[in-house]
Formats: structure tokens, sequence, C-alpha cells
């Protein structure tokens, strides 16, 4: 069995927070967010590569200088001794850009954790379990760790959020680890598949929502859902279209209900779409009914800045 340095690399993008105002050069969250990971996740040898925001190379060049400095020291700091840390120089622009750049040029390994600057671990992961069930069921291109509690009132979160229109478990793959059916791509820290990043999501991505269509170019999440949108779309024959949306919400019509036992309340062609696009895209959040929160929000404090 191939070891996990050889089949998993961790993207980390990250930006100066509080730039324009107080910048928050030292960074504690993403040392405590790669220690978590590299702990909770028993991620020995496995290679850690962090992608400064460019855009600040000409908004604010000086504290680039710093913040560069800062992330390099982070590899002699105590716990770090064993951490294989890759600062990347030369990234680009918004998240969205150094996602596709990581993705089709700089990632060697065939599967990849993606691991924003500020989210904490409650418990250990068995990251190969996982990384077993992506080898034998080829379906799967994405699977998320749950920030909430897998219970009723997550069920009903998804829905209220419009974060999911399906959330039940998954019951058809031969599966390591249990895992729910969902609909969405979130930036939430996730494991997904390079070859269906690169042969899939990308392409529908950019045929969707090219960069000069984004109004957010840094927000990957919300460009793909665009293209999930679309995707729904596609594969429906009812009349109903999210095309008239604002790209991130579609209600009524498609509107799920909760507990993860129903979806396109109303419509059996838009569930049957729904439930097309699902397994299409091969989506899914780790875990069972029950299960508490694996990850938690480190950056809730600055999140607006």
């Amino acid at each position: 069995m191939m070891g996990l340095s050889n089949l998993l690399s961790v993207f980390v993008p990250t930006h100066i927070i509080r730039a324009s105002t107080e910048p928050y050069i030292k960074n504690e969250m993403i040392v405590e967010t790669i220690l978590q990971a590299h702990e909770k996740l028993n991620l020995a040898n496995v290679e850690f590569c962090i992608y400064p925001d460019a855009a600040f190379n000409d908004t604010h060049p000086e504290l680039m200088k710093e913040y560069y400095a800062y992330l390099e020291s982070i590899k002699s700091m105590p716990g770090f001794e064993n951490i294989n840390i890759n600062v990347v120089k030369d990234t680009r622009k918004t998240m969205r850009n150094n996602w596709l750049k990581f993705v089709e040029e700089d990632c060697k390994t065939p599967y990849m954790i993606f691991l924003e600057h500020d989210w904490g671990f409650v418990e250990n992961i068995d990251v190969q379990k996982v990384i077993n069930d992506f080898e034998n069921n080829p379906s799967i291109g994405y699977v998320k760790f749950n920030r909430f509690p897998h219970d009723n009132r997550m069920a009903s979160l998804a829905v209220a959020h419009n974060w999911d229109w399906i959330y039940e478990q998954e019951t058809d793959l031969k599966l390591d680890s249990p895992m729910f059916k969902i609909t969405f791509f979130s930036g939430n820290p996730h494991i997904a598949r390079i070859s269906m990043c690169k042969d899939f999501y990308i392409p529908e991505m950019r045929k969707h929502c090219p960069p000069e269509k984004s109004k957010v170019n840094s927000h990957l999440e919300k460009d793909m859902m665009k293209a999930e949108l679309r995707s729904i779309d596609s594969l429906r024959d009812c009349g109903f279209s999210n095309q008239s949306t604002d790209g991130s919400k579609a209600w009524g019509h498609t509107w799920p209900l909760s507990g993860g036992t129903s979806i396109g309340k109303g419509c059996p062609k838009c569930e049957a779409a729904i439930r097309q696009h699902q397994k299409k895209w091969g989506l899914y959040m780790l875990g069972n009914w029950g299960d508490g929160s694996r990850v938690y929000h480190l950056g809730e404090w600055c999140r607006k800045q």
C-alpha cells in the first residue's frame, strides 16, 4: 500500500488579514490549523502547500514581504520539526486562481485536502480509510468534513441556508467510512480527487462562471455553486430554471424537506435531476447520523476582513 504522502497533498490558501487597517502578519490561526491537521489527520510526511494571495503584492508589497517571512518562520516553530511545509512563491491573485494553479500545475498526488488557513479539528479522522473509499469507488469526487453534528438540526440548517438539497446517508457504495450524499461543493475542509477536479469540476466552473462573469472571483465556493445550479438545470425538464436566480439560491420549486428523507418538494422531476447531479458530481460528506462535528472555524472573528 502506498503511503499517504504519495497519495495526498494539502492546499492551504492564505492572505493578510486586516491589511488596510491593522495588519495581522503573525497569523496564529494558520499555525494552529496546520498543527491540528497534521496531528488529527495523521499526515506524517504529507506536504502542506501554502499559497498566499498574490493580490497583496500589488496593494501591500511591504506587508507581503513580512508575511512571507513569517510563513517561512513557521517551519522552525515548536511542533513543526516533522511537518513538511512548502511556502509557494509563485502564486496568483485570488483563492480561485491559486486553487486552479495547485490542481492543474503544481499538485503531484492523486488527492488533495482543501484547508483554508483558519480551521481546527475536533477529533481524529482516519484519512487513509477515506482515501481507500476514493480508490475503491471511482464515482466519489469530493468528501467534506462536517462542521456541524449530523442530526435533524443540521439537516434543517442545510435546507434553511441553501447548503444542500440532498442530505441523506449513502447506502449504495461499499465504504470503510460512512458518508452522506450532498448537493454542493463547499470551501470547508475536504478531500478531493485531482482527476475529477481537472476533468470535470474545473471545466464546468469555467463554462458556467468564467472569470469575467464572476462577481467574486476570489470566492471559489460561490463560483462552483453557479456551475452546479446550471448542472441541475440541464438535468431536469419540468420548465423550472435556476437561471433567473442570483446564482446562489433557487427558492420554492426545488425546496427540499429537512431530515434528509425527501428532496425536490412538489416536483419529482426536480428530485430526479438533483439526485442525478449528486451522482454525476460525486459529492459526499463524512459521517453517520448522530456524529458530532469534525471541524470548526477559527476565523469567525475576521471573516469579513
